[in-house]
């Protein structure tokens, strides 16, 4: 599999209260993942994100939009990352993908693993407020957990980000395009 260092660079494990989950650097100091993922901070828990060995207490968490699962981290410093490159583009079809996050496993929460993907119709007909799009595993992994995955950088080959991962669907992937947010922004 093709490495994604600048994917891998910028992507953290979050903890909040008692989830656990991913998220990842869209600046220095602001970081994008799935809200439900750090919506313990609603009840006062703290939000903590680890990068390059340290740990890192959230001074902001805000719900982009209630109906939307995603969650914007905003940190009292800036760190040396380079975030990632973010595209809000249409629906895609059959588009080769891959998603980078840190899963709950025996492994340990400090290894991350990648997973490709391809894009699918096949839950077209569902409507749901956590995610507007869908992805098929397209890998010979198997991963019987997916808890850990939420919030984690959906992408292309070239490492731009198109979507946050919200929801595992029978081992298929839900989420969150990065077009649904912007859109969600502009109203």
């Amino acid at each position: 599999m093709r490495e994604f260092k600048n994917i891998h660079l910028a992507t953290v494990r979050v903890e909040c209260g008692s989830y656990v989950g991913t998220a990842f650097f869209v600046a220095k100091n602001m970081l994008l993942t799935a809200f439900h993922v750090v919506s313990d901070s609603l009840n006062g828990s703290a939000t903590t994100i680890f990068y390059n060995g340290n740990s890192y207490k959230c001074s902001s968490v805000t719900s982009i939009n209630g109906l939307k699962d995603a969650g914007l981290l905003i940190l009292d410093q800036e760190l040396d990352v380079t975030p990632v490159k973010l595209l809000a583009m249409g629906k895609i079809e059959n588009q080769p993908l891959a998603m980078f996050g840190y899963p709950i496993s025996r492994i340990g929460a400090e290894v991350g693993l990648d997973y490709r993907l391809r894009t699918s119709s096949r839950y077209k007909g569902l409507s749901y407020d956590k995610y507007d799009s869908y992805a098929e595993r397209d890998d010979h992994k198997t991963v019987s957990i997916f808890d850990g995955f939420s919030g984690s950088p959906i992408f292309m080959d070239d490492e731009s980000v198109i979507g946050i991962v919200s929801e595992e669907l029978d081992g298929h992937i839900g989420y969150l395009s990065i077009e649904g947010i912007s859109q969600e922004l502009s109203t």
